[in-house]
C-alpha cells in the first residue's frame, strides 16, 4: 500500500514548482565553434530550466493519475520522469569533467548541444535544411541510465527502469492487466475486465520521488554555473524545495 503522506509530499513539491519562472534567458551569438564561458553557462541554464519545466508537467500528470486511481498512466509518466533524471545526472557529470578538468569549453558546448537541441528523429527521418548544420544525436538513454547507477545501488537504476517499461511496451506487464486468465476443466479462459485489475502494480510513488530527488540537485549545480539574476532566482525556488524535507 501507498503512504497517502508520501503522494502529498510530491502535490507538495509540485505546488511549490508552480513558482518556476518562465524567463527570457539571452545571450548575444557568437561564434559556436569557439564557445566561450558566457555561451556554455547559457546552455547549461536553458537546460536546466528546460528539465524543470518538464519535471513539473510529468508530475502533475503523475500526481493526477494516481490520485485517480489510475496506475497504469502513472506508471508510464514516472517511466519518463527516471529518463528525466538519468539525463540530469548524465549531463550534470560530464559537464564537470569538462569544465573542473581540462577547461574544455568546446567539448562542453557539444555536450549541451547535443541534449537541448539533439534529436535522434531528426537525424533518421527529417531531410536536412540546406545551409543550417545538421541536428546533433541526442545521448542514448541506455547510456544515461547505465550512468546513474553509479549514483544508485549496483543496477538498481537500469533495474527500476526496466521495471517501469514493463508496464509501457505492450507484453506482460502492461495487457496481463485487463483480463483474468484461469484454467477451468481443462479450458483457459480470459476474463476481461471493465477497469484494469486490482492485482496491479501499485502506484509508483517511490519511483517517482527518487526521479524528483536525483533531478533537483542535478538542476541546481548546472544553474550554479551561470551568474546572471535569472539563475539566481532558478537556484533559490530549488534551495527552497530542497532545503523544505519532502523528499
Amino acid at each position: 500500500m501507498v503512504n497517502p503522506a508520501d503522494v502529498t509530499k510530491l502535490q507538495a513539491v509540485l505546488d511549490r514548482l508552480s513558482a518556476l519562472p518562465t524567463p527570457t534567458i539571452t545571450l548575444t551569438r557568437k561564434s559556436i565553434d569557439r564557445p566561450t564561458d558566457e555561451q556554455v553557462a547559457w546552455a547549461a541554464l536553458v537546460y536546466a530550466y528546460a528539465l524543470l519545466h518538464h519535471l513539473r508537467s510529468l508530475l502533475q500528470g503523475i500526481v493526477c493519475e494516481i490520485d485517480d486511481g489510475n496506475t497504469p498512466t502513472a506508471l508510464i509518466l514516472t517511466r519518463a520522469l527516471l529518463e528525466l533524471a538519468a539525463s540530469a545526472y548524465y549531463v550534470e557529470k560530464h559537464l564537470a569533467q569538462h569544465l573542473n578538468g581540462s577547461r574544455d569549453l568546446t567539448a562542453a558546448w557539444r555536450l549541451l548541444e547535443r541534449v537541448v537541441t539533439g534529436s535522434r528523429y531528426s537525424r533518421a527521418y527529417l531531410p536536412p535544411t540546406p545551409g543550417t548544420p545538421q541536428v546533433p544525436e541526442s545521448p542514448h538513454i541506455a547510456t544515461m541510465m547505465r550512468a546513474l547507477n553509479e549514483l544508485l545501488k549496483p543496477d538498481e537504476a537500469e533495474r527500476t527502469y526496466s521495471d517501469l517499461s514493463e508496464f509501457s511496451h505492450p507484453n506482460r506487464g502492461a495487457l496481463a492487466l485487463y483480463y483474468d486468465l484461469d484454467l477451468v476443466d481443462g479450458e483457459l479462459r480470459a476474463s476481461f475486465l471493465s477497469d484494469p485489475s486490482p492485482v496491479q502494480p501499485p502506484p509508483p510513488v517511490a519511483e517517482a520521488t527518487l526521479a524528483v530527488a536525483i533531478t533537483l540537485p542535478m538542476a541546481l549545480r548546472l544553474a550554479g554555473w551561470c551568474d546572471s539574476l535569472e539563475a539566481s532566482h532558478f537556484r533559490e525556488l530549488l534551495q527552497e524545495i530542497m532545503t523544505a524535507g519532502l523528499l
